[in-house]
């Protein structure tokens, strides 16, 4: 009897380091989630493509993709005059994860929604950044000589207006971020018809240069 009570006491002992030994398992055995995917959402096809100043803004976020930390992934939707894509950027590389074998119109809601619906389906993460890179035409009614636009596409013809582009993001997970790489976006004004889809936004008040 002395000696069952001894043994299960030295059990009882050695319990706790069995749990310590289980909770200090290898770091690599988690699989690590992705803290934040932003999406570049490139509509080229105009006179930006033209000049090819979406591929030396496509080839600077390959040269910086090193910073990128490991948790956080970096995608561009790329409309241009070829046949639409979606780019992973990697260190020394732009990847084509995704092809679409019709041509898109890029200032169509639905193409938007289409992108980010396959980006939050294939890239699932915590958080989510947006950058909407084209023309902007800050955030007059579109039937006024100055228009409320952004995302121009020149073989259609179309744009999309903000309220469309906060109707679409209002789909998906409130974005961290919305950056428009276009002119005369930061404004009262589209801050207001975004407040409810973005916690940030970034944008400038006057023209961007086309190199950006």
């Amino acid at each position: 009897m002395k000696h069952l009570l001894r043994t299960i006491l030295v059990a009882l002992l050695f319990l706790p380091l069995l749990f310590c030994f289980y909770s200090c398992s290898p770091e690599g055995d988690v699989e690590q989630g992705i803290d934040m995917t932003v999406l570049v959402y490139m509509a080229a096809d105009n006179n930006l493509s033209s000049g090819n100043f979406h591929q030396q803004d496509i080839d600077e976020m390959v040269r910086a993709a090193g910073d990128v930390p490991a948790d956080c992934r970096l995608l561009v939707y790329v409309d241009d005059r070829s046949y639409p894509r979606i780019l992973s950027i990697e260190k020394d590389e732009a990847l084509v994860v995704h092809r679409y074998d019709v041509r898109h119109d890029s200032g169509n809601p639905e193409t938007l929604d289409n992108a980010m619906g396959w980006v939050v389906d294939n890239y699932p993460s915590d958080r989510y950044g947006l950058v909407l890179w084209s023309h902007g035409n800050s955030w007059i009614p579109a039937k006024a000589p100055a228009q409320r636009v952004i995302c121009v596409d020149s073989s259609t013809g179309s744009w999309m207006e903000i309220d469309e582009v906060a109707d679409v993001l209002s789909h998906f997970p409130k974005l961290e971020y919305i950056m428009f790489d276009a002119c005369f976006m930061q404004s009262v004004e589209v801050a207001y018809e975004l407040r409810h889809v973005a916690r940030y936004l970034i944008a400038s008040p006057a023209e961007i240069p086309s190199p950006g």
